[in-house]
């Protein structure tokens, strides 16, 4: 067995995620948790625990420290940190504070790589051989991103996997059924592919109804992810086995002219609008088609949407390979929790983490419908509140996806790689270079990125990653045990 594959069962626990646990191992690690919480109130040095969390995320914290401060006494102080930036702030802190202005963050999953290679924050993975009950990990659906390079850094709480949404009065309606048949020669149903989804959206762009193809995000930040998942449809990876760097091949280009294209039949407002602007603007149900999360859901299926009741759910399209379609669910965001690695109260920081990831509690913080946190737990998908939140409908959407994805790229200097490949969009967006020239010199830049960051590094985590792809994608990415 190659050392990409032993890292990959090491690390994650994908493959068991799909097996219910006993309900005794179940109730065995509520108990384990209650005896943490013992060790907790021991191990507090008597100043309060400083959480930085991303902005908008409180309600998903708040019943869980409410409940940790009721059972140990321990102070919690909360901080809320930027949505997009919370690593960047957690870097400037280290730098200005020494790393002690907070003991907990919740960075976005895709920025361990960097926080562990700027010592910001702790190795938990000796703290979990020691304090983790058995079976602890076992329920979480997706685990690719609390790793690096073997050792263990954060606990997930936040199953972001983008997931695809559907107007049902669109897709449903007889009169446009007809159309589009007679116009494409294809029936109107839940798209497999982007060839298909793109057609249906140019279809629905109707500026006379007051209607449009849709909200999937162009703002410089957000796009690239389309962008991420249609590469890959393309039956096309990032690098190739020695971790050079294929970004400019036909197929990624391909895959970039065609975003390029749909865009002009997207609301015309999705190249300015945010996370809150998108949710708002699809609810007004004038929209086709759009790509989100959980929180994208949690917002439709409230009382002041237009949407609510009326969507239908997919993963995203991906693409055809012997003559049949495959689908591509892409983890392109979520939260860990993490342990600053300058705290003066790491074990109680951890300790705090452990709980607020358990089965029973971290519950509490995905069904609060004002928060961020989707569920990523087996026992998450059974839970009432939770499906009155989200809907059933949603949630076997989620799951699936969820168990599917294709990981975010955990390497290190991600933010280099990523931010230079939205400046090459956005280039490609404003008409100042073409897909080409854009992709040749990103496809450079990220040769060098590589470089810098040390090659030989760089592919023992691509290697890890590449195997971690859904295994019925390894043979359309060319990927096996010698991955």
């Amino acid at each position: 067995m190659n050392f990409s594959r032993r890292l990959f069962l090491k690390q994650s626990t994908i493959g068991a995620a799909t097996l219910s646990l006993p309900v005794a191992l179940f109730a065995s690690t509520e108990m384990d948790i209650e005896k943490q919480l013992l060790l907790a109130k021991k191990s507090w040095n008597g100043k309060p625990l400083v959480i930085l969390y991303p902005k908008g995320s409180s309600g998903n914290l708040n019943p869980i420290v409410s409940d940790f401060v009721k059972k140990t006494g321990i102070q919690i102080k909360l901080r809320e940190g930027s949505l997009d930036n919370i690593a960047t702030e957690m870097m400037l802190e280290n730098k200005v504070y020494g790393g002690k202005s907070f003991d907990i963050a919740l960075p976005a999953t895709f920025n361990i790589p960097n926080l562990v290679e700027s010592n910001i924050i702790l190795d938990l993975s000796e703290l979990a051989k020691e304090h983790e009950p058995e079976g602890f990990k076992k329920t979480f659906l997706y685990d690719r991103g609390d790793f690096y390079k073997g050792r263990f850094y954060g606990y997930q709480t936040d199953g972001d996997t983008y997931i695809l949404f559907l107007n049902k009065r669109f897709l449903n309606n007889t009169r446009y059924q007809k159309e589009y048949f007679d116009k494409t020669g294809k029936k109107l149903d839940i798209p497999k592919s982007w060839e298909e989804l793109d057609r249906q959206i140019k279809f629905f762009n109707r500026p006379k109804e007051n209607i449009t193809g849709g909200n999937l995000y162009r703002n410089k930040e957000y796009q690239a992810w389309e962008f991420w998942i249609r590469l890959h449809a393309n039956k096309s990876l990032p690098f190739d086995s020695k971790m050079n760097s294929i970004i400019a091949n036909d197929k990624s280009i391909k895959a970039l002219e065609a975003l390029i294209k749909l865009t002009k039949h997207l609301d015309s407002r999705v190249k300015t609008d945010g996370l809150f602007d998108n949710f708002k603007h699809f609810a007004e149900g004038k929209g086709y088609a759009n790509l989100g999360w959980g929180g994208t859901q949690k917002y439709l299926n409230g009382e002041h949407s237009k949407v609510k009741d009326h969507l239908v759910f997919a993963p995203p399209p991906g693409g055809i390979h012997k003559n049949k379609t495959f689908d591509v669910p892409f983890f392109n965001w979520g939260w860990n929790y993490t342990v600053s690695a300058n705290s003066n109260n790491k074990l109680t920081a951890y300790l705090f983490s452990l709980y607020a990831s358990s089965p029973k509690v971290s519950s509490k913080g995905v069904y609060e419908a004002s928060g961020y946190f989707d569920p990523y737990r087996e026992c998450h998908y059974k839970d009432q509140k939770i499906i009155n939140t989200y809907s059933n409908k949603f949630l076997k959407t989620h799951e699936y996806c969820l168990k599917n994805s294709i990981p975010d790229l955990y390497l290190s200097g991600q933010g280099k790689y990523l931010g230079s490949l939205k400046q090459a969009i956005h280039n490609v967006a404003e008409g100042n270079l073409d897909s080409e020239l854009a992709l040749k010199t990103l496809s450079k830049k990220w040769d060098q990125i590589t470089e810098l960051e040390n090659k030989r590094k760089q592919l023992e985590q691509w290697k890890f990653l590449k195997f971690s792809y859904p295994k019925k994608l390894h043979s359309i990415f060319g990927i096996s045990n010698e991955a």
